[in-house]
């Protein structure tokens, strides 16, 4: 799904295996946010395959509100459930699990990558998620803010499985 400065309103919707072009860049495989105001409850996004960028969702210059949301087993780039980038995201009973993040040299956030980006996350688990910086977590000139948020297992080489601030 592809949304351009409109305000999309999903509930109980399923992403599943869905994939985006490498070739123009691909973003978001199951949701691409640019310039929107999304919400999003009981929303899942699952197995979605490599592309170049955020495998899951990505948003750009987008605000987010997601409550009971989970990314489960997508795989990218760049930010392996979710890419935010120049928005601001509320997460509320949200789920990242067994993402991955994968590119030589450029990987971060297996679970969720922030850049330019004021997200606050309540209740949030990022459980086993891969990448070579970040593991569970990534920030790029960010400032997030957490509250009650669990890192479990996640993996990064060479450093911060966690989470990382750059």
């Amino acid at each position: 799904m592809y949304s351009d400065n409109s305000s999309p309103t999903l509930t109980e919707v399923e992403f599943v295996d869905n994939q985006t072009n490498s070739e123009t860049g691909g973003e978001g495989g199951g949701l691409n946010l640019y310039q929107s105001m999304a919400t999003l409850t009981h929303v899942a996004f699952t197995g979605t395959v490599p592309s170049t960028m955020a495998a899951a969702c990505s948003a750009r210059k987008a605000r987010q509100h997601s409550t009971d949301v989970t990314f489960s087993e997508n795989h990218a780039r760049l930010g392996g459930g979710m890419k935010n980038v120049g928005g601001n995201a509320t997460l509320t009973d949200v789920t990242f699990s067994r993402n991955t993040a994968l590119e030589i040299l450029v990987s971060c956030g297996g679970g969720m990558e922030n850049v330019d980006s004021s997200p606050t996350l309540t209740h949030v688990t990022f459980d086993a998620n891969v990448s070579l910086l970040g593991g569970g977590l990534c920030n790029q000139a960010s400032s997030p803010s957490l509250s009650d948020v669990e890192f479990i297992g996640n993996f990064a080489k060479p450093r911060a499985g966690g989470c990382s601030i750059k």
